[in-house]
């Protein structure tokens, strides 16, 4: 099979393939498929609803996709791909730790390639707006949360919602 998009990086590829051999599994033209769309998708500009905060400019702007966008863009190519497997390669890919996935506003799950990058979101309540946040600013609360409580938290990929400045000043 030919290859029209490649994944986010050689590594990320090469990782995919390790993973799935070492539990037994293999790369099917399905699996492949999907791994190169979520990179496609991903990679594409955000939407006008997601932003980055004026003060993380310097972060690369990555989308995240639904199960039904990934099907959406195989679709253009392979109408005879289904959404369930779309959903079911993409847990597979969650469980090998490729891709992890957030609940926004909408309360639908988009993924993400870990690949592409830590960060965690502000999200309006009002409005729906996105802002990327940096690893960096939810690290602090980790350390708290390990030395007053002895809680591991697991903060890999955070939504915080709340209002943003120009609702609030609505």
């Amino acid at each position: 099979m030919q290859s029209h998009h490649q994944p986010g990086t050689k590594q990320a590829w090469q990782e995919m393939l390790q993973q799935l051999e070492a539990r037994g599994y293999r790369l099917t033209p399905q699996r492949q498929l999907i791994f190169e769309a979520l990179f496609a998708c991903a990679s594409q500009s955000p939407e006008p609803s997601e932003h980055l905060a004026p003060s993380e400019s310097q972060l690369q702007p990555t989308r995240h996709v639904t199960a039904e966008e990934i099907h959406a863009y195989i679709r253009e190519r392979f109408p005879q791909i289904n959404l369930s497997t779309v959903h079911r390669t993409l847990e597979l890919l969650e469980e090998l730790g490729l891709v992890t996935h957030a609940h926004f506003a909408d309360h639908i799950a988009r993924y993400h390639p870990v690949d592409l990058g830590q960060h965690h979101h502000l999200i309006c309540r009002n409005c729906g707006d996105i802002w990327e946040l940096e690893d960096a600013i939810i690290y602090p609360l980790s350390q708290v949360l390990q030395e007053r409580y002895s809680f591991e938290a697991d903060l890999n990929h955070l939504a915080i919602f709340g209002l943003c400045q120009a609702c609030r000043e609505r």
